[in-house]
């Protein structure tokens, strides 16, 4: 197995493979790659009549094509066909999944959405629980955002930033207040 910067131009994308992205989940790859680069290799065959044919992150080379870049880092294998196949739906299964209780404990809800995670993603199935005072219109919005400050002096501190964020985030519901944390 070798790495190598590979022109995307010489790159083939697997006519077989059963991937597809979202409008919103291709945004925010497209944001990863610009914010962190390529730190993950995509995974292209070596074999003979199979040379360059992407096996594992199509999307990535999409992402990357989208963005403009010349290169990407890959992996090099060498499969026949069926091999590769197997290889193409094993990397695109294993995605992972991931434990709500460390998310709910490490992370916080707007950060975790920010980063692609949707609020169903979240909140449905009781992965994390949506806090119990909202209101019925702001259960019915895309997003929620509480914004609690420990006194009326930091909230009036923080206001033409607050009044930036409810314009940025017009679609969800934004409850601010002051007083006790």
């Amino acid at each position: 197995m070798d790495l190598k910067d590979i022109q995307i131009k010489e790159l083939i994308p697997a006519d077989y493979n059963p991937r597809y992205i979202s409008d919103d989940a291709f945004e925010q790859l497209k944001k990863s790659l610009k914010d962190f680069d390529a730190v993950e290799p995509i995974v292209i065959n070596t074999h003979k009549g199979r040379e360059n044919i992407i096996i594992g992150g199509h999307m990535r080379i999409k992402a990357a094509k989208a963005l403009g870049w010349d290169t990407f880092p890959c992996v090099e294998v060498d499969l026949p066909l069926e091999r590769e196949r197997e290889l193409n739906v094993r990397l695109n299964k294993t995605t992972g999944e991931f434990d709500f209780d460390k998310l709910a404990n490490f992370f916080d809800a707007d950060e975790l959405t920010e980063w692609g995670f949707s609020d169903e993603e979240l909140f449905g199935d009781g992965n994390l629980e949506m806090p119990d005072d909202l209101t019925d219109e702001a259960k019915d919005k895309d997003s929620v955002m509480k914004i609690t400050f420990a006194n009326t002096d930091y909230l009036n501190d923080a206001m033409p930033d607050i009044e930036k964020i409810v314009e940025k985030y017009s679609d969800s519901y934004i409850s601010v207040s002051a007083g006790e944390l």
